[in-house]
């Protein structure tokens, strides 16, 4: 798919998604709109009638007709598109950042994103092209990482994947034009279509020893121009079309001992 058809669809999604919640808010406090959940007292933040703009802070809790709410949930959509957004802190108590929650906030330069968060959405941080810093919470529950998540970051050098996370989603680091290395964790069990397609500057790509990676996506690495070697885990099954296509610097592929590679894809070293 071409950029501009994946921009296209992208923001489709969104505008959707933005559309159904505009109206949904339950309440608008301190300048954050959110819905609650009655029955479990937790809050999520959505999207309401107007932008976010310049450095908020998500309260911990919230109190709504008298009563008190632990805010559990980034929703899908619910800073998309707030272009003057410069910084955002988040709760210890948020579990889930959800689809496009953050797509094409163009200001934010950092996130942190809470320990207690398992699953980061589709397209939840896509084309924030000024954000520099991405930094995980020690002792992250992180689990998913979904698909086109930090997609054209473009100033993006460096990322810590915690260790905990077992998919990473197709294009999730898509045009990472900066990001210079990446060390995936032993418990990243798939890396999906597209994942670190035209990182260009990605020279260091690293699996932790005792990796259960067992699936490289098509396409996964294309156009990583700055490859020069790279070890494919011996838990490996299968390595997708064009994975490793027009890598011009990858001099060396190293296969470890007990490999289970069973399948090369089309064009995967080409």
């Amino acid at each position: 798919m071409n950029t501009l058809l994946r921009r296209f669809f992208i923001l489709a999604a969104v505008l959707l998604c933005c559309t159904a919640l505009a109206n949904a808010y339950d309440a608008q406090i301190d300048g954050i709109y959110y819905n609650f959940d009655k029955a479990n007292g937790t809050a999520t933040v959505t999207s309401g009638g107007s932008k976010y703009e310049g450095d908020i802070t998500i309260p911990a809790k919230v109190t709504y007709e008298s009563k008190e709410y632990i805010v559990t949930s980034i929703g899908a959509g619910a800073f998309a598109n707030s272009y003057a957004l410069a910084s955002i802190t988040i709760p210890s108590g948020v579990t889930s950042i959800g689809a496009s929650a953050f797509y094409w906030c163009s200001n934010l330069a950092s996130i942190t994103i809470p320990s207690a968060v398992t699953s980061i959405g589709d397209n939840a941080f896509a084309e924030c092209d000024k954000l520099t810093s991405v930094t995980f919470e020690e002792g992250s529950k992180l689990e998913s990482i979904g698909a086109s998540a930090f997609y054209k970051n473009y100033a993006l050098t460096s990322i810590t994947i915690p260790s905990g996370v077992t998919s990473i989603g197709a294009s999730a680091f898509y045009q990472n034009f900066a990001l210079a290395s990446i060390t995936i964790p032993s418990s990243v069990t798939s890396i999906g279509d597209n994942a670190f397609n035209d990182c260009r500057n990605l020279a260091s790509m690293t699996f932790e020893e005792g990796s259960k990676l067992e699936s490289i996506g098509a396409g996964a690495f294309a156009n990583s121009y700055a490859l020069e070697s790279i070890t494919i885990p011996s838990a490996v099954t299968s390595i997708g079309d064009s994975t490793f296509y027009n890598c011009s610097n990858l001099a060396t592929v190293t296969f470890e001992e007990g490999s289970k590679l069973e399948s090369i894809g089309a064009g995967a070293f080409a």
